[in-house]
């Protein structure tokens, strides 16, 4: 997911990076306003802590007085914050990240951006692969770029959830997917484990591409991820988005393209089949299919029961099975008190046309 205004220009696999948090807005009568803060103002540290981005920024806020450093045209001010009685100082940042977006390390044949037809607005063709924005809006990253110093502060400032791209266990097949070297995936696995190890929570996604990383590694990959529940949380299932005009082979492997009707009446039962072992061991269903597969096997959904809380919800799964229990009632509430019979339109997709019928 690229997110706007956190782009910037490239720099050593970074974005631009600039010194503090640009203020966008100061709320009236707030301790940053009665400090002197103003919108333009750059913040550059709380208490001696540089911030590097809001989650530094809520880190470090305590509701006491607090030094805070600003620079405004080119000088360096030093005010204070009289946070008592206040929730939190009241400014709004212009970016999330203030030190710049991490970049994507990783040539995934099956990318979207790369799918992507010239012309758009430039930060859609942003490959971000930043844990601050998996943590903050729910984007997945590979890890493979996480350091040392990015584990130590993850741990400490107890950024979890957060959302992994695995595609395969198998640091060869990884790779493959994702257009890197072993080495780089075999890092991003021994991180997400090592993660786990420190109490931090993850939810992972697998793009199953047909010939690739489904059959037999498939269930490795989801067998090898359950070792490590209640650490990852959740594996969503999703096929892979191919534009056929612009696929291409797969390095060794086969060229890209969506499953067939078969391939996801065999990807339902096993997950179904899968999910049978894992309640019975641990009450949660952990691994669940994208809708996709459903709506192309033309199979029943499951219930919404059966997503156990829609842990993967924005990742395409479950937003069928949730729509049906809510949309009738939703429905009924929006035309309540509307005179005569009119008529009422919803828009959709041609593959969910069924589930709104």
């Amino acid at each position: 997911m690229s997110i706007s205004g956190d782009s910037g220009r490239e720099d050593g696999g970074r974005s631009r990076v600039e010194r503090g948090g640009l203020v966008e807005a100061v709320a009236a009568d707030s301790p940053a306003e009665r400090a002197g803060i103003a919108p333009g103002d750059r913040v550059v540290s709380l208490d001696g802590h540089i911030l590097r981005d809001v989650i530094d920024y809520q880190f470090y806020f305590e509701p006491v007085r607090q030094d805070v450093v600003v620079e405004r045209d080119g000088a360096v001010l030093k005010l204070e914050l009289d946070n008592r009685g206040s929730p939190h100082p009241g400014m709004t940042f212009a970016r999330a990240l203030f030190d710049g977006v991490r970049r994507c390390r990783c040539n995934c044949v099956f990318c979207f951006v790369d799918q992507l037809p010239r012309g758009l607005r430039e930060t859609l063709y942003l490959k971000d692969d930043d844990y601050r924005l998996s943590f903050l809006y729910g984007n997945f990253i590979t890890l493979n770029n996480l350091r040392a110093e990015d584990t130590r502060r993850i741990a400490l400032q107890r950024l979890s959830p957060l959302y992994v791209s695995v595609h395969a266990t198998d640091p060869a097949v990884r790779a493959l997917l994702m257009g890197c070297s072993q080495r780089l995936a075999r890092a991003g696995l021994e991180n997400l484990r090592q993660l786990g190890d420190e109490g931090i929570e993850t939810h992972v996604q697998i793009v199953l591409c047909p010939g690739m990383n489904d059959g037999d590694v498939l269930e490795r990959t989801v067998m090898e991820l359950a070792r490590d529940y209640p650490a990852v949380g959740s594996v969503g299932i999703v096929p892979v988005a191919v534009d056929e005009r612009r696929a291409r082979p797969c390095g060794q492997g086969p060229p890209l393209r969506p499953p067939t009707r078969d391939e996801c009446r065999r990807l339902v039962s096993e997950v179904a089949g899968w999910q049978q072992g894992f309640r019975h061991d641990t009450v949660r269903g952990f691994v669940y299919a994208a809708d996709e597969f459903y709506l192309r096997a033309e199979a029943r959904l499951p219930d919404a029961a059966s997503y156990d809380g829609f842990p993967q919800y924005e990742n395409g799964v479950g937003i069928a099975a949730a729509f049906l229990e809510e949309a009738a009632g939703a429905l009924r509430e929006a035309l309540a008190g509307l005179a005569g019979a009119g008529r009422c339109w919803l828009v959709t997709g041609v593959l969910a046309r069924p589930v709104v019928e």
